[in-house]
């Protein structure tokens, strides 16, 4: 899939773009590029710009630029999962022109799909996991709506809810309780789609009646509110089908 996000963006802008995973600057990879201007006697092995790029893109989580002295500017953008920095998508050279803008919105658009996409595998697990939690996993996709307990669950998968929690936990690295707010705020993710829904409604259809609730758990887990999520998702459709 990575692969694939990287291909369609040079397709469509001209410029190269990587992911580079976790990467805080301090093993930042060489491009054939850069690898034979360090050669030059003018520039050396002190180059460093691409490692400093990405130091600075880990501490700020911010977008960053950096220009090189072979004047070629690199874009780095972040890409977070829960708020935490999983990796940085790198595009380069870029110009300063009319042109550039684009591309920068496509790479942040590429960067938050990435993130959740891996948010999503983390709700989907490896496939391996125990049957029991891919029981319990089936039983809550299907009951988002309705106020569910953890006694409730454990009770429909026939386990103490002690022995289901240490069990789930072991499994996939997160509790039933937080398992199910991703759920559900993944499925609120689907429904924010259709403008004229009511986030008033999204939040009752996933099972938050309250909507400053439902709006903190949205923001607590992207980073954004429900409308804000809207409205930079609608955006971003409208630039693709441009």
């Amino acid at each position: 899939m990575v692969q694939e996000l990287m291909a369609s963006f040079r397709e469509a802008t001209g410029v190269a773009v990587q992911f580079l995973p976790g990467n805080d600057g301090d093993s930042a990879p060489v491009s054939r590029f850069c690898a034979d201007h360090r050669r030059q006697p003018r520039h050396g092995p002190q180059c460093r710009v691409l490692g400093q790029l990405l130091a600075r893109v880990a501490k700020s989580g911010h977008i960053e630029r950096a220009t090189c002295p072979a004047r070629r500017t690199q874009v780095a953008v972040p890409v977070f999962v829960d708020h935490r920095h999983i990796g940085t998508l790198v595009a380069g050279p870029v110009t300063a022109n009319h042109g550039c803008d684009r591309q920068l919105r496509l790479l942040t658009m590429q960067a938050h799909f990435l993130g959740e996409c891996a948010g999503r595998l983390l709700l989907d697990g490896d496939g391996a996991e125990p049957v029991v939690v891919r029981r319990c996993k089936e039983y809550l996709a299907g009951h988002l709506a309705n106020r569910l307990t953890l006694p409730a669950v454990a009770r429909h998968v026939h386990l103490s809810p002690h022995h289901l929690g240490r069990v789930f936990k072991q499994a996939t690295g997160l509790t039933v309780i937080s398992y199910l707010q991703r759920a559900r705020i993944e499925r609120a993710k689907e429904l924010l789609a259709d403008a004229d829904r009511p986030i008033k409604n999204v939040a009752n259809a996933v099972g938050m009646a309250s909507v400053p609730y439902f709006t903190r758990t949205f923001h607590r887990l992207t980073g954004e509110t429900p409308a804000h999520y809207r409205h930079h998702s609608r955006a971003g459709r409208n630039q693709l089908s441009k």
